[in-house]
């Protein structure tokens, strides 16, 4: 994944920086040879991509009641569980439909949905007709398939992108987006955790620290209770949720 793609906030939020600087990151992955314009990916034999995916599928069914399918005999799978532990490709799933849910539920809360309204008039004031926060990059991403693909007409697009995100980070800020994004996930995730998904993201946590972490070298001891934030995986807008 781009680096892009796992700093991007979730729901869409901008920081100062990002916006000034590199906007959506819709001309950007672009520009640098990540999106749409990128180079297609190697094509593989039959054989290859059956060894790789699996051919023995496989059901379960998640505690969100979402039935997932999967290959256990696929080098994918098996080499998920052989690096990260027993169980991984599971609990990853379940973790996602977890922070999906969190999600979910804090873009239903009344006071993302009010601050998420001011934002949009905010916006309108501006010049731009947008009811949600995902809209400027879906209009960008148009706009990119509109151009001729040239350096100069992606740089131009470019100019305009940091544009309306800086515009849209300001507004974002007088309609305290943020802060309504935080209460609002906050008061979710107290009703979609239990002691058992807690469970799920401390296994989580420790499973994937032990496989990334450097050779040979002891697991970093845990924070403090007081200080230890936990955190969601990755999930549709790869971005990730703290626990309080």
């Amino acid at each position: 994944m781009s680096e892009r793609a796992v700093t991007t906030n979730p729901y869409g939020l901008l920081r100062k920086e990002q916006a000034r600087q590199d906007g959506y990151g819709v001309v950007g992955e672009i520009i640098g040879g990540t999106g749409n314009h990128a180079p297609p990916a190697a094509h593989h034999s039959t054989g290859w991509t059956k060894a790789l995916e699996g051919t023995h599928v496989e059901k379960f069914t998640l505690s969100t009641e979402v039935v997932l399918t999967y290959r256990p005999d696929g080098c994918a799978y098996q080499g998920r569980e052989a690096a990260y532990g027993p169980g991984w490709n599971r609990l990853e799933n379940e973790l996602e439909g977890l922070q999906a849910a969190v999600m979910d539920q804090a873009e239903k809360d009344s006071r993302y949905v009010s601050a998420l309204a001011k934002w949009s008039s905010c916006m309108r004031k501006s010049g731009y007709v947008y009811d949600d926060l995902q809209a400027p990059r879906k209009e960008l991403a148009r706009d990119v398939e509109s151009t001729d693909g040239s350096d100069r007409a992606l740089r131009s697009l470019g100019g305009e992108e940091l544009r309306i995100a800086s515009d849209d980070y300001v507004c974002e800020r007088r309609a305290r987006l943020h802060e309504a994004v935080y209460e609002a996930q906050r008061y979710a995730e107290k009703s979609a955790l239990n002691d058992s998904t807690r469970a799920d993201l401390r296994r989580y946590q420790m499973l994937k620290r032990k496989a990334l972490g450097p050779p040979n070298r002891s697991t970093p001891p845990a924070q403090s209770e007081g200080n230890a934030q936990q955190r969601l995986p990755q999930a549709r807008h790869a971005g990730m949720i703290s626990l309080p």
